[in-house]
């Protein structure tokens, strides 16, 4: 879909007062865009990524407490961090987006890809994994947040990361998969300020951040640094609605955070994109804003950065 088309129909959505707004986004998607077909395999795959990382830091999973900030739609990352190993993990949005149809279709997909997620995350327990499968309750509309709860998963909507109602160092970690790049840098610092106070001493804090123009997810002729030739102006136009805003922060925009808040990053690892890097080494370079010209190009090819900070 051409990225000015979804950025009106977007917009538009915007538009419909209160919580009539997501349900109608949420049917377009579900119906015409994303949210067809589901295949919760990424997501999966990063509570497997998660708890990698966090054994670099001589940090185990099994046994503690997980915070999950950006929910979504569906909690499949703390699912796949209850499956390999964690005792609780609080999934927590600003908005509640969860959706028992999307969850669902997660479910029933799990349960036939059983083999395949086995093979592909060797840290899941599979005795969990094989009583997960068959608790009906899990998929059982009116269910399911009950039933998750009762397993060891919370499901937290709304609620702000910036104030939650966690007692000092209630948690042995702190997570997210591409859930930074939504956020204002604001309140990204405010953000990791309480990460910091609800993580407890030799806690993680783990995240994934896509640095990629989201539109591109969707729109193949367009690249993953096409939003870095608007001005802040115009690219408010296009998605500055609750769908679809990016704060198009670069990497070396995170490392200032995390400079700022005294986090030194113990574990860490980037995606580089070789197209991008032709596109900025070319003769013919891409069209890119002065807030962005003067980044590295090793900045501006990174697509994906994983970070891990022990505290």
């Amino acid at each position: 879909m051409d990225f000015r088309v979804k950025a009106f129909i977007q917009n538009s959505i915007d538009f419909i007062p209160g919580a009539l707004s997501y349900e109608v986004y949420y049917q377009f998607q579900r119906n015409f865009a994303g949210l067809k077909k589901i295949n919760p395999s990424s997501r999966i795959n990063a509570g497997r990524q998660i708890v990698e990382l966090a054994s670099q830091a001589n940090f185990s999973m099994r046994g503690k407490r997980v915070l999950e900030v950006g929910s979504g739609i569906s909690p499949i990352l703390p699912m796949s961090l209850w499956l390999h190993g964690a005792s609780r993990v609080v999934t927590c949005d600003l908005n509640p987006y969860f959706k028992e149809d999307i969850w669902i279709d997660s479910f029933q997909w799990l349960k036939s890809n059983k083999e395949l997620v086995l093979e592909s995350c060797e840290g899941i327990d599979q005795e969990r994994l094989t009583e997960f499968l068959g608790d009906k309750q899990l998929c059982e509309k009116g269910k399911i947040l009950s039933s998750l709860h009762r397993i060891g998963i919370d499901y937290l909507a709304p609620a702000d990361a910036r104030m939650l109602p966690f007692d000092d160092d209630y948690f042995d970690a702190h997570v997210s998969y591409t859930v930074l790049e939504h956020i204002p840098r604001d309140v990204l610092r405010d953000i990791f300020v309480e990460a910091k106070r609800v993580v407890r001493l030799a806690g993680v804090i783990i995240h994934e951040i896509d640095y990629s123009d989201h539109f591109s997810h969707s729109d193949k002729r367009i690249s993953a640094i096409n939003f870095l030739k608007f001005n802040e102006r115009d690219f408010a136009r296009l998605a500055g609605n609750k769908f679809m805003y990016m704060n198009r922060l670069r990497d070396d925009d995170f490392r200032d955070l995390w400079h700022e808040l005294s986090l030194v990053p113990c574990v860490s690892e980037k995606r580089l994109s070789d197209e991008i890097l032709s596109l900025l080494r070319s003769t013919v370079k891409p069209i890119l804003h002065d807030d962005f010209s003067r980044k590295s190009d090793e900045d501006l090819a990174t697509t994906e950065s994983w970070y891990g900070f022990v505290l």
